[in-house]
């Protein structure tokens, strides 16, 4: 009985032990570029920190467990990035800090861009949270299929669209509040063509229709070039 007490003493010793001999992690990491541009992929390196878990903040809302992920930016401005990392029981964390200077529109020079802001329609009111969908012609437009690309306008009623082709885009939108409600598919909004190595703005001015005060159904009433 003694021999057995003994036995499980060791054994409970042994695992406190290893418990306790977790790794502390150090969180530290680099950026491809301390000072990008709005629609650039920036890439970010965690480095050798005995790290079992990562989470990433990029500052604008969004979030990563990649041990070195990428992301790019739809707004300008000065991004504070977290690392936090974790150790394997979860009971350790280091944390690393350090800004990001986001500039102008990033577009490669054999490729164009598209900004568009969405408004009330004959107000200065931006719509933020509103789904942009562009297409490449009008039969994908109609069926709302084969998209080139969807974002979501930010808090100042902004999306940009960037790598694209040289072309004309055709233009969706739509507000989630109670329901989803598409934008007038009667119509056919389009752009002009695109230039490439520039960023090509475009206002959308979109109405709510609903009769209902509980809900909103935007529709877009008309789009125009924008001076930016």
């Amino acid at each position: 009985m003694k021999k057995s007490f003994f036995y499980i003493t060791i054994i409970a010793s042994l695992i406190t032990l290893l418990s306790s001999c977790d790794t502390t992690p150090y969180a530290s990491f680099t950026i491809s570029d301390e000072t990008a541009e709005k629609g650039e992929v920036v890439h970010f390196y965690a480095n050798n920190s005995n790290g079992y878990f990562y989470y990433w903040e990029f500052g604008d809302g969004e979030t990563s467990t990649e041990h070195s992920p990428s992301h790019s930016y739809k707004s300008t401005g000065n991004y504070e990035i977290v690392l936090s990392v974790f150790s394997k029981n979860g009971k350790h964390e280091s944390v690393a800090v350090k800004t990001l200077t986001v500039n102008s529109d990033y577009i490669e020079i054999n490729k164009a861009g598209l900004g568009i802001t969405v408004y009330k329609n004959n107000t200065s009111t931006i719509v933020s949270d509103c789904h942009v969908y562009i297409f490449t012609n009008f039969g994908d437009y109609d069926d709302i299929v084969n998209e080139v690309d969807n974002e979501t306008t930010n808090s100042s009623g902004e999306i940009v669209f960037s790598d694209l082709d040289e072309i004309v885009y055709y233009i969706r939108a739509f507000k989630i509040d109670t329901y989803f409600h598409w934008s007038n598919y009667l119509l056919a909004y389009k752009t002009q063509t695109l230039e490439l190595g520039i960023t090509s703005w475009y206002n959308i001015y979109v109405e709510d229709i609903s009769k209902n005060k509980d809900e909103s159904i935007y529709k877009i009433i008309n789009i125009e070039e924008a001076n930016k």
